[in-house]
């Protein structure tokens, strides 16, 4: 299990990040110094750990710029997101019960997620935005990947890992095909 009595999240080593979130060190270090993404620090001596929130970070921020975002917007865009990573993995939230999807478009005035249901087709999420979608986005997806990743890096079972992101197993979860 990665969360203690108190409910504290895990502290990954920079080479568990870079590994699970499928970045290179020299990439990551550019995001942090050019585009803030996760400012250095060393007041609270957790300098150069992360938590599983800031993996998911750090792996959305590959996933957008992989899509052709400029590294500065997707930092922007990922830290918007660092929050509900944070519920995700800090509280149990069941982000992977209501898999949300989200479009991000561009406006005058810069970029914004809007937030739909898993049950929404790609096609109708992109006919409902009012500016263009450029792209489509399921943070639970994510989290899946950065634990994925964590478990090869660090030989953590994935099973405790996704009880700690959603306690409450899906129903599907166990059942046999057939």
């Amino acid at each position: 299990m990665i969360m203690d009595q108190k409910r504290k999240p895990h502290r990954f080593p920079q080479s568990t990040l870079l590994e699970a979130a499928l970045v290179s060190n020299v990439t990551f270090n550019a995001w942090r110094k050019r585009n803030g993404l996760f400012p250095w620090t060393n007041a609270d001596r957790k300098w150069n750990t992360y938590s599983g929130a800031e993996i998911t970070t750090a792996r959305t921020v590959v996933v957008l710029t992989s899509a052709g975002m400029a590294a500065s917007r997707a930092v922007s865009a990922a830290m918007a997101l660092l929050p509900m990573y944070r519920a995700a993995w800090e509280t149990g939230s069941p982000l992977m019960e209501s898999d949300p999807v989200l479009a991000l478009s561009f406006d005058q005035e810069g970029q914004g997620w809007s937030d739909f249901d898993a049950s929404s087709p790609v096609g109708e999420v992109i006919r409902r935005e009012q500016y263009p979608v450029s792209i489509i986005l399921r943070p639970a997806r994510i989290v899946l990947e950065v634990l994925i990743g964590i478990e090869k890096v660090m030989g953590l079972p994935v099973k405790d890992l996704l009880q700690a992101v959603n306690p409450k197993p899906h129903e599907s979860f166990g059942k046999r095909g057939g």
